[in-house]
């Protein structure tokens, strides 16, 4: 009997171990050089937005979904960002998957959000970009290339630290 529960235990102690790295936020950025896609997503509000167009300027993309708390607290912080630096950064929050516009608005109004929220239906966005966690966190530059990922939230030192960055890349 002793002995199964051993086996039990280390089985059960394994597994966690297991899971604990395979969700576990990964801190570090990595650079992707991707450029961003040539796709269309709606707003809540039903505005069609190109990111490929419409990136001429330091941008960010968060991935989230509206059910996680931490996705939510993201969307607060980069609000903090937006308020900042409204003038030479775009931020969008992008919900993957079919969500309700309303459900979208009710965050978007109880986090006092002022950066568009889209909606990526079908998901199309989140796997041409490898969104594999959420919240994923896009740096994008002003040529339309992503020049980091970062999965996990991200503090606002952090995030100034890769928005410097950005702006001291070279142009491609």
């Amino acid at each position: 009997m002793k002995r199964i529960i051993l086996i039990l235990f280390v089985i059960a102690f394994c597994s966690g171990i297991s899971i604990s790295l395979i969700f576990a936020p990964k801190s570090a950025t990595q650079p992707e050089n991707l450029k961003i896609p040539d796709l269309t997503l709606k707003t809540n509000t039903g505005k069609k937005i190109n990111l490929s167009k419409n990136i001429n300027t330091k941008t960010i993309l968060l991935f989230w979904l509206p059910k996680s708390l931490s996705c939510q607290k993201q969307l607060q912080t980069l609000q903090k960002i937006q308020n900042e630096y409204s003038d030479s950064v775009l931020i969008y929050g992008v919900s993957i998957g079919t969500i309700e516009k309303e459900a979208v608005e009710e965050i978007k109004i109880e986090n006092s959000i002022t950066y568009p929220l889209l909606i990526d239906k079908d998901a199309k966005l989140s796997e041409e970009l490898l969104i594999s966690a959420i919240p994923t966190l896009i740096f994008i530059n002003n040529q339309g290339i992503m020049v980091e990922k970062h999965v996990g939230l991200m503090d606002i030192p952090e995030l100034k630290k890769n928005l410097n960055s950005i702006a001291q890349q070279p142009n491609k």
